[in-house]
């Protein structure tokens, strides 16, 4: 009996130690990223269902491949507990701008938003209250009414009073404000009461098969519905086939977003989608 308690307490101490070394390999990977830059911006296009031109950019910043963080999914839980999430998305961001800048001609910048991720804490950063991105924006030519912060669902919101006077300080300069992954999260309809997002971005779990499914059909249109009543507009995320994008069209979603369109490419890419009729002869 004592040996099999000793034997216990051996193997959590090992575990408990195996645990601490291993969040100390992670921060230290972490720093080295942050430090050399080694994230890469993809640019995935946001296209207008009725005229079929790109009008937005979602950037989607991936970490370089590594032992420690095999996958994008265990880099972003890491990031968000750690206290270099504010340090890490600011040098995403600012190398983002810079790329899309000097790879996005003239007549498309001005015409085009981008899609910024962002974890809902960051807003509240003091270098965001500085005017940090502004200044960078002001350096590469672009407008604050371009930009559009996508505050995850994926993360849980504790102070919704706090939150929404950020947002409404940011959206007093000119930036808009979307809801990402909206119905793969936390709480997306208190969020979207609270902050009347100007774009609704629709998870890809509402999406997938939605032709095959009068149910799914019938939430999406709640959420048309809601978005016209309040001056907002919907973004269908992950289409990946043509009969999701025909019916998606039937309901009345302006934007669509997904691999059927185009994949995230390391450089901005404006493909022009089908006119809307002959999507709707797929």
């Amino acid at each position: 009996m004592k040996h099999s308690y000793l034997l216990d307490v051996l193997r959590s101490l090992h575990s408990a130690w195996h645990q601490v070394h291993q969040e100390h390999k992670q921060h230290q990977e972490l720093d080295q990223i942050i430090k050399n830059e080694t994230m890469t911006p993809y640019f995935q296009p946001i296209v207008h269902l009725a005229s079929g031109e790109t009008v937005g950019q979602e950037v989607l910043n991936r970490p370089k491949n590594s032992d420690i963080f095999p996958y994008v999914e265990t880099f972003y839980d890491f990031l968000g507990k750690s206290n270099q999430v504010f340090c890490y998305e600011r040098t995403a961001r600012e190398k983002a701008l810079t790329i899309y800048s000097q790879q996005t001609d003239c007549q498309e910048k001005r015409k085009t938003k981008l899609f910024l991720n962002v974890h809902p804490n960051v807003l509240e950063d003091e270098l965001y209250k500085q005017g940090a991105t502004r200044k960078v924006l002001e350096k590469i030519g672009l407008r604050p009414e371009q930009v559009v912060f996508e505050i995850t669902e994926k993360q849980n919101v504790s102070d919704y009073a706090r939150l929404k006077k950020v947002v409404d300080n940011y959206r007093s300069q000119g930036f808009r404000i979307a809801i990402d992954d909206v119905g793969s999260g936390y709480n997306s309809l208190k969020t979207i009461l609270h902050l009347q997002p100007d774009y609704i971005k629709l998870d890809r779990s509402f999406i997938q098969d939605i032709h095959h499914s009068p149910s799914q059909q019938a939430l999406v249109s709640l959420f048309v519905r809601y978005a016209k009543a309040t001056g907002a507009e919907v973004i269908a995320e992950g289409i990946e086939e043509k009969a999701e994008l025909a019916t998606i069209r039937e309901l009345g979603i302006t934007f669509v977003q997904g691999y059927f369109i185009e994949h995230p490419q390391t450089s901005p890419h404006f493909p022009q989608l089908l006119p809307s009729a002959s999507i709707a002869s797929c």
